[in-house]
């Protein structure tokens, strides 16, 4: 009679031990997509600001006036203003 309930339990426990495997593996799944998103949610708001930024930049450069490649045309160092980095 132990032998047979034992056996039962092994048999139960043998069907069962794939399924709860399956959950587990399916939490952890779960788990790590979502310490993932939350890794990378701040990247794409940082790619998303520069983006906006280049289109930005690109926009302007558009309505700069290049200085001339003719070698006769002086361009005064003086009208060119350059700002120091970072001190937008």
């Amino acid at each position: 009679m132990y032998m047979t309930m034992m056996t039962m339990h092994l048999d139960v426990c043998s069907m069962l031990a794939p399924l709860i495997v399956g959950v587990l593996h399916s939490e952890l799944e779960q788990q790590i997509i979502i310490y993932l998103e939350d890794l990378v949610w701040p990247l794409r708001d940082e790619i998303s600001a520069t983006k906006f930024v280049a289109t930005r930049v690109a926009t302007h450069l558009k309505h700069v006036e290049l200085p001339s490649e003719d070698p006769s045309v002086v361009v005064s160092s003086s009208s060119a203003h350059v700002l120091p980095f970072g001190a937008l």
